[in-house]
């Protein structure tokens, strides 16, 4: 009887771990475990050009830098890097959604091998545009995805391609996204 008791609680523990783990790798970001850039291991400091109401993201690693509104957090999806991507951002807005404050995803810099930007659903897009970001030239897409508006920029970087994109919130911001766009750098 005892043996059989000690098999239960150690599946029941099991259980609780495994569950546990699920929930705490799935969970929806939080204003806890979204942060602000003074706390990535990349520098963020305001320069002798930059406005008094933008902070500056710099990567060393990938070689950019772009100007974003102070009161938006950047936070660097660790979760999602894989084959595909190599870094993921998101940059976003605080907003107040039925009295609670939250974040609202406003755009992603996501650097990807060109795979993964090389399938049919960029080719299928019509509404396409070459432009140039930090002097680099690139394509624009504009389109719809799951009824709501899109902009993405994909630009080359090194081996790999860059994806400049609005996000997934409750509007577009598509003025924020054209002025991160005018403010971005590539580093020597």
């Amino acid at each position: 009887m005892n043996k059989k008791l000690f098999y239960i609680l150690i599946a029941f523990v099991l259980a609780a771990v495994i569950f546990s783990t699920y929930w705490v790798l799935n969970k929806q970001p939080s204003q806890e475990n979204i942060f602000d850039t003074n706390q990535l291991p990349i520098v963020t400091t305001p320069s002798q050009n930059t406005p008094s109401d933008t902070k500056t993201y710099r990567n060393d690693e990938f070689g950019f830098e772009f100007q974003y509104p102070k009161e938006w957090v950047i936070r660097r999806e660790d979760k999602s890097v894989n084959y595909y991507s190599k870094l993921l951002l998101w940059i976003s807005t605080p907003v107040i959604y039925n009295n609670e404050e939250r974040f609202d995803l406003a755009f992603l810099v996501n650097i990807v091998i060109p795979k993964f930007v090389d399938t049919d659903f960029w080719q299928s897009q019509e509404n396409t545009s070459k432009i140039v970001v930090g002097g680099a030239e690139g394509k624009k897409y504009e389109y719809e995805y799951e009824g709501f508006p899109h902009t993405t920029v994909i630009l080359p970087l090194r081996d790999l391609k860059m994806i400049l994109g609005t996000g997934d919130g409750e509007k577009q911001y598509l003025d924020e996204f054209n002025q991160i766009l005018a403010s971005f750098k590539f580093l020597k």
